[in-house]
């Protein structure tokens, strides 16, 4: 693909952002205050609403990251003999990186079960 396709798909992604805004604004006058059982907002002091930790959170997100660099690296093993000397440090910059995301999220103790 050239520059000129890449222009073309960013331009129809940003006028249909722009569209579907436009929409929601739109019929957001006319919505006024009827709103559905989906719609309506909680308030803090109801006790229906669980509460949980927030460090599972971030436990989550760091399975996602941790099991997304896998995904890098099983092309990266096929092709080894191909990529040569550049891609062997591309690999190894990324498990760095991992590594030391790894290591400040151990200290920070994130990774603890509370």
């Amino acid at each position: 693909m050239d520059f000129q396709a890449y222009g073309v798909i960013a331009g129809f992604f940003t006028l249909t952002g722009i569209l579907l805004g436009f929409i929601g604004w739109t019929f957001r006058k006319r919505m006024g205050k009827n709103k559905s059982s989906v719609q309506k907002e909680f308030s803090s002091k109801d006790k229906d609403i669980p509460t949980f930790n927030a460090s599972l959170i971030l436990y989550g997100m760091l399975f996602v990251v941790f099991s997304l660099s896998l995904l890098f690296l099983f092309p990266w093993a096929l092709s080894f003999g191909m990529v040569g000397i550049k891609g062997f440090l591309a690999v190894l910059l990324l498990l760095g990186f991992l590594g030391v995301g790894f290591f400040y999220s151990w200290k920070k103790e994130t990774l603890e079960r509370s």
